[in-house]
Formats: C-alpha cells, sequence, structure tokens
C-alpha cells in the first residue's frame, strides 16, 4: 500500500491536472507528456510491486485478463453497431 504521503500528492497532481488541461475541448501536448511522465515515473514502480508480491500477482493477472476481456466485448459491440473495425498502424 501506498503511504498516506504519497497518495495525497497522487491526489494532489490529479486535481492540479484537472484545473490545467480540464477547461477545453482539445487535447493539449503539454498533457500528454505531463500524463506520460506521471505514469513512468510513478504508475510503473507501483505496478511492478504489485507484480512481484504474492498475494497482488494473481489479482493482477485477473485484472489485465478481465479488461482484455472488456476490450474484446467492447470491439464487438463497436462492429455490430456500427461496422467499426480495429486497424492498426502498423500493418
Amino acid at each position: 500500500m501506498l503511504p498516506v504521503s504519497s497518495a495525497r500528492a497522487n491526489f494532489f497532481f490529479a486535481i492540479q491536472l484537472a484545473q490545467e488541461f480540464g477547461r477545453g475541448l482539445t487535447l493539449e501536448a503539454r498533457y500528454t507528456d505531463t500524463l506520460s511522465t506521471f505514469v513512468t515515473t510513478r504508475c510503473r514502480f507501483i505496478l511492478s510491486h504489485l507484480v512481484a508480491d504474492k498475494w497482488y500477482s494473481p489479482k493482477v493477472t485477473i485484472a489485465l485478463c478481465e479488461q482484455m476481456r472488456r476490450t474484446n466485448d467492447q470491439l464487438a459491440i463497436e462492429h455490430k453497431r456500427w461496422r467499426w473495425t480495429e486497424k492498426h498502424l502498423n500493418r
């Protein structure tokens, strides 16, 4: 579990992001850079600790599989309703 100070810092970081970027309809490049930095400097380490922990590892695996299943279900609904298909950039 995160120390209270880290959780509080992450909460205030999220509030700051919402105040800076949550007012317009355009996605600013600085927002993407800020979010990418946050994920690579904070979330990645938290996830690596969770995966390494004996108690959390199966739960993380189940959560990732569930997310993949939801994504596949969502793609099926989108295809059925609007005939959308998944396209890959490298093909």
